[in-house]
């Protein structure tokens, strides 16, 4: 999908890891001893030198059953330079995050002197705007890369192949039926209930 919308030659590799138990790490030039996306990959559909560099990275696990893969957690991280230290933004997700953020959030790397303001707490201290989580979304509706591909060719941040609109259409289609089919093995009973009112 990267390949037919926003970059050109990319390769995604997985590699399992056993940090705590068997996970399967998707990424750009990751290897079993470098798991962490610490090479952003360039967003650039011709010869020209890219202006922006993607960061991303998903940690897939067993389901509960061990019958389906999901996603334990993920990012995508958008910056200036390949080392993503120049980092703009990113989207985070953590399956069951525990110290009380929301698990699908946005991070912005910016400043300005009204959040420095809006950012000073009631106890006195201050927060920086890119430690602040922006929730956007509960587990099964949180953004999916397709949202931030759009996000940068629509803004025109980035150039983009002939037809990409097609492709993100098409495999965000694919990830709202996955979607759904957890949705509704997890919840059986409203499923059966939405199907009754259907057939009245």
């Amino acid at each position: 999908m990267l390949n037919r919308t926003m970059c050109s030659n990319v390769k995604l590799s997985s590699v399992i890891s056993n940090e705590k138990s068997p996970r399967s790490v998707v990424g750009y030039k990751i290897t079993k001893h470098v798991l962490d996306a610490r090479t952003g990959i360039p967003l650039t559909t011709g010869n020209k030198d890219p202006r922006l560099f993607l960061g991303l990275s998903y940690r897939l696990a067993p389901d509960s059953h061990s019958q389906y893969l999901m996603v334990e957690s993920s990012a995508l991280v958008v910056a200036t330079d390949k080392s993503l230290s120049e980092e703009l933004f990113h989207y985070d997700y953590e399956r069951n995050k525990a110290d009380g953020y929301p698990e699908a959030h946005l991070q912005v790397c910016a400043t300005s002197e009204t959040w420095k303001k809006a950012c000073t707490r009631a106890d006195g201290t201050t927060r920086e705007l890119s430690r602040l989580h922006f929730p956007v979304g509960p587990r099964r509706f949180r953004p999916t890369i397709e949202d931030l591909i759009e996000f940068l060719l629509v803004e025109k941040l980035t150039p983009g192949h002939p037809g990409w609109p097609d492709v993100i259409n098409a495999s965000r289609e694919e990830f709202r039926i996955k979607q759904l089919r957890a949705a509704i093995r997890n919840d059986p009973e409203t499923a059966r209930q939405m199907l009754d009112e259907l057939d009245t």
